[in-house]
């Protein structure tokens, strides 16, 4: 009595599916020349992992490896274009801030001038009318045309 066991008949469906796939799609692949071999000899084959890994369709495979490269593409690019625009804003953001810093250090000049020709005005002012008239220096000051 011969007697099919679950083994032989789970690697027989195996093999008959790798052979159509392989025969219909592309018929002078070299795993369909292996298995055909095999065949013929009488044995039975049973798909190792990396024929079923090998026997997915590369086409659906490049696709995958495809969208997964334009994903990473755009994804670097947002970060490039992110990246651009964040020194650009940087740069402007330190202009802005140098010319402040000069209006700021100009504002200050002209304040400390303004206090000290005042404190100026403010001693000459403070002068008595004898003092001129007897000191040259002082009388210096006073003069609005010194020769």
């Amino acid at each position: 009595m011969y007697m099919i066991s679950h083994k032989s008949l789970k690697g027989s469906l195996a093999a008959f599916r790798l052979q159509a796939r392989f025969s219909a799609r592309r018929p002078f692949s070299q795993s369909a020349l292996m298995f055909n071999a095999k065949d013929s000899a009488g044995e039975e084959t049973k798909p190792t992992d990396g024929e079923e890994a090998g026997a997915a369709d590369p086409v659906e495979e490049l696709k995958a490896k495809l969208a997964k490269k334009e994903k990473e593409y755009v994804e670097l690019k947002d970060a490039y274009v992110r990246s651009k625009a964040d020194f650009i804003n940087l740069q402007e953001t330190t202009k802005r801030e140098i010319q402040k810093a000069r209006d700021f250090a100009l504002q200050k000049f002209a304040k400390d001038l303004i206090e000290s020709i005042d404190n100026f005005g403010h001693a000459l002012g403070a002068v008595k009318e004898d003092s001129i008239k007897t000191n040259d220096e002082i009388k210096l000051l006073y003069d609005e045309n010194p020769a």
